[in-house]
């Protein structure tokens, strides 16, 4: 359950990537507090999980944005990463937190989100937002801070 003390490191099933024509997100690392991320892939869908096998995923009730990210500990202590801090604001500058069910249904290969200094990992978050939606941010945290904002 990433966000609930664990996360993971690859992506589920056999969910249907739609046609997005925005270009690749090149950001570069970006820090809050402890936390390095960057921002590996951004898709868009409308189940997450293993579409193969009943009860094994989870639709959006608009439209999942699901974002991957590579997460490395910067510093000197364990820190722990949750999904639940993570917001993606749309044009009109409404947030949106993370789908912690699109989530658990959207990751295996689960383990702790415990991170000691140095370690990275790479989850899949998952945003349920209205179809047609344009997305313009995402703000990553490492806890309840002001965040740091990427645009996508």
């Amino acid at each position: 359950v990433v966000g609930c003390g664990a996360v993971s490191t690859t992506m589920a099933g056999t969910a249907t990537v739609l046609r997005d024509s925005r270009p690749p997100i090149a950001s570069g690392p970006v820090r809050d507090g402890g936390l390095e991320f960057e921002v590996r892939a951004v898709a868009r869908m409308k189940q997450v999980g293993d579409t193969s096998e009943p009860g094994y995923s989870v639709s959006a009730h608009g439209m999942f944005v699901v974002v991957t990210l590579a997460i490395r500990n910067v510093s000197g202590a364990p820190l722990t990463f949750f999904d639940r801090y993570q917001a993606l604001v749309d044009s009109t500058g409404t947030s949106y937190r993370a789908d912690m069910a699109a989530d658990i249904y959207g990751n295996r290969d689960i383990r702790s989100t415990r991170m000691n200094p140095g370690e990275q990992l790479v989850v899949h978050i998952a945003f349920d937002v209205p179809v047609g939606a344009e997305v313009r941010n995402l703000v990553l945290r490492q806890s309840e801070s002001g965040g740091v904002k990427v645009p996508l």
